[in-house]
């Protein structure tokens, strides 16, 4: 049997979001920490193998980061590219 590790982010209403699985949790570790930096919250990795929590990880704020890319950013619509609203 392969172990699936699930991560998930908590939402602001207490419920949890699903992101990834991964095949280790290793690879579970680093991406729940990279999600972290990016997008700010609590985050934590689930062992379906298991069937329990394993870790919780919430950045502190020194080690957010002060930008996000671009892609990350949402688009809104804009007078420029729809033409003006009368």
């Amino acid at each position: 049997m392969e172990l699936t590790y699930d991560i998930f982010k908590r939402r602001a209403d207490g419920y949890p979001l699903w992101i990834a699985a991964v095949d280790s949790l290793e690879r579970a570790r680093e991406r729940t920490n990279r999600y972290a930096l990016v997008v700010p919250g609590e985050y934590f990795i689930y062992s379906q193998g298991e069937g329990i929590i394993l870790e919780c990880v919430t950045p502190e704020e020194k080690d957010l980061r002060a930008s996000r890319p671009i892609w990350l950013i949402p688009q809104s619509w804009n007078s420029m590219s729809h033409g003006a609203v009368t």
